[in-house]
């Protein structure tokens, strides 16, 4: 399992007990602190929140929703911040100089690029306590394969698993937050798409070690307008993955199969049984048709040489070598 990470941001007392400041969450995120809170960077103060309706009394707020909407302006919803007595707010820069904001009634600190530098904030209290985090997205199938896991990976590890429809980036704030702790080993957590850009913030946030990719469907395309978007969105994990991340896939999905990944995949599907015909060619091409060629696969591979055994391979093909074919898909998911 994942090892703490260093603290060398001093968020940890010597009794591990978080003491979040501003000055921490700015040198985190890269940024100065700006000159309208210097006389409160050094507060304590250990609630943090994305989303009002969590947020407590006198906490710091990370304001990431609809960004660059006019719907939803940081002038009509600072009252809301006031309310709770907000320490200070981050927003985005940009729509804090659209809105031409010099003066608030909270402490306003606009951070450049913000969806970036926040999920830089969430994942370093996330990776404090050591956890590793694996993501499951796609269209269709999310709950089913979440419960799958679930069973599988709480039965050999402490797992920490969202529970319901908790999947949006507020969600994944909270449970970071106030939910994972250093005695859990696994953080599971499902990601859905309500909105363009809405699990590229929970990406940022979760920096996951590894996550699963079902399917790309038609589902949100009134708000994605394409499923290129779509994939896009739910594909963002793999620009914030750990360096040896991994992406478990599926291959029979056509627009999955032909998008450029950063990381190692691994994919799971029917139609990989079909490259066998691809290899038949060449191998066809280098020594004739007439060569006598034994398809041979270990582990996942057998199972994709004996899936290829029904798709009218070439009378070449004299035998199929199946080496030690898993045995269940808990086994295969648990060595994998």
């Amino acid at each position: 399992m994942a090892k703490q990470v260093k603290d060398v941001h001093g968020i940890l007392n010597s009794k591990g007990e978080r003491e979040i400041t501003l000055q921490k969450i700015c040198d985190i995120m890269g940024i100065p602190v700006p000159e309208n809170v210097k006389d409160i960077k050094d507060v304590v103060q250990n609630k943090v929140a994305t989303r009002m309706d969590f947020a407590k009394t006198g906490c710091i707020f990370f304001k990431l929703t609809n960004i660059g909407s006019k719907k939803n302006t940081i002038t009509a919803w600072l009252p809301r911040a006031e309310k709770k007595k907000c320490l200070a707010v981050f927003v985005d820069k940009d729509q804090y100089e659209a809105e031409g904001l010099n003066s608030t009634s909270v402490p306003v600190i606009p951070v450049e690029n913000i969806i970036d530098r926040a999920g830089k904030f969430f994942a370093y209290i996330k990776d404090l306590s050591g956890v590793k985090t694996y993501a499951v997205t796609g269209t269709c199938g999310k709950t089913t394969t979440m419960r799958f896991l679930t069973n599988i990976i709480t039965s050999h590890f402490n797992t920490w698993v969202n529970e319901g429809n908790a999947n949006s980036y507020m969600a994944v704030s909270r449970h970071i937050m106030e939910e994972i702790s250093p005695k859990n080993e696994v953080y599971l957590q499902e990601t859905g798409a309500a909105s363009p850009g809405s699990i590229n913030k929970a990406a940022a946030m979760l920096e996951v070690d590894a996550f699963i990719l079902l399917n790309i469907f038609n589902h949100h395309i009134n708000e994605y307008k394409t499923q290129e978007a779509i994939l896009k969105d739910k594909a963002s994990f793999d620009d914030y993955m750990k360096d040896d991340g991994v992406i478990v896939t599926n291959f029979d999905d056509d627009l999955i199969a032909a998008y450029q990944f950063k990381h190692r995949v691994i994919s799971f599907g029917i139609n990989e049984s079909r490259d066998c015909h691809c290899w038949l060619a060449l191998m066809g091409e280098k020594f004739g048709p007439e060569a006598q060629i034994l398809l041979t696969g270990i582990s996942m591979g057998a199972a994709t040489v004996l899936m290829a055994s029904d798709t009218g391979l070439p009378e070449n093909v004299t035998g199929i070598m199946a080496d030690c074919g898993f045995s269940s898909p808990k086994e295969i998911l648990c060595s994998v």
